[in-house]
C-alpha cells in the first residue's frame, strides 16, 4: 500500500541545489539546508499551468529527477532571455547547448503540443529548457503542492506569484 501512494498518489522530497533559489532551498548554498516539498503525482501532468512547479525526469539524464517551474505550455511562444545562454565551457569554447541557443536568439520559440518550457528560478545556477528545449508533459511525476519542512514555512506555497 505505501509503495502504491508513493509511486503513484503522493512524495515528498528534499530539494537539493540552488538551481530554484530563492523559492525553495533559498539557503542550500551557504547552510546546505533543504526544503521538503509534497508532491502530488495522481495525474501530475493533468491540469499543468504556467507558475506550477513540476518534478520530473530530466531529458537529458532520465534516471535524475529535476525540479523546475513551467515558463510556458503547448502553443505558447517564448522569448529566449540573454541572461539565460547556456554557458561556455572553461576553456572559453562553446557548448553545443550555447551554439543551438545562439541559433535561436531573435526568434520566438513556440512550444510544441505535449510539451511545456521550464526554468529554474535561478537563472545564474540552473540546467533548464534553455539546454535542452522544451520537455513532454509525460516527463512529469509530480506538482508541488506544499513545503512541508522547515516547520516556519509549513504548508506555505512560495512559488506562487514569483516574476
Amino acid at each position: 500500500t505505501m509503495i502504491f501512494v508513493h509511486d503513484n498518489v503522493v512524495e515528498i522530497t528534499e530539494i537539493k541545489g540552488s538551481s530554484m533559489a530563492p523559492t525553495l532551498s533559498p539557503d542550500h548554498h551557504a547552510t546546505g539546508r533543504c526544503d521538503r516539498v509534497l508532491w502530488q503525482k495522481w495525474q501530475a501532468n493533468a491540469h499543468i499551468q504556467r507558475g506550477d512547479v513540476v518534478y520530473f525526469h530530466s531529458p537529458h539524464m532520465p534516471d535524475r529527477l529535476a525540479v523546475k517551474r513551467i515558463i510556458a505550455t503547448e502553443g505558447d511562444s517564448v522569448i529566449l532571455d540573454r541572461r539565460r545562454r547556456p554557458q561556455r565551457e572553461r576553456d572559453g569554447a562553446d557548448i553545443p547547448e550555447s551554439k543551438a541557443w545562439d541559433a535561436l536568439m531573435g526568434k520566438v520559440k513556440t512550444v510544441p503540443e505535449g510539451h511545456v518550457w521550464v526554468e529554474g528560478d535561478n537563472w545564474r545556477s540552473t540546467w533548464d529548457s534553455n539546454h535542452y528545449g522544451p520537455i513532454s508533459k509525460n516527463l512529469i511525476i509530480g506538482k508541488a503542492v506544499a513545503v512541508v519542512w522547515p516547520l516556519d514555512q509549513f504548508w506555505t506555497k512560495p512559488w506562487e506569484g514569483f516574476q
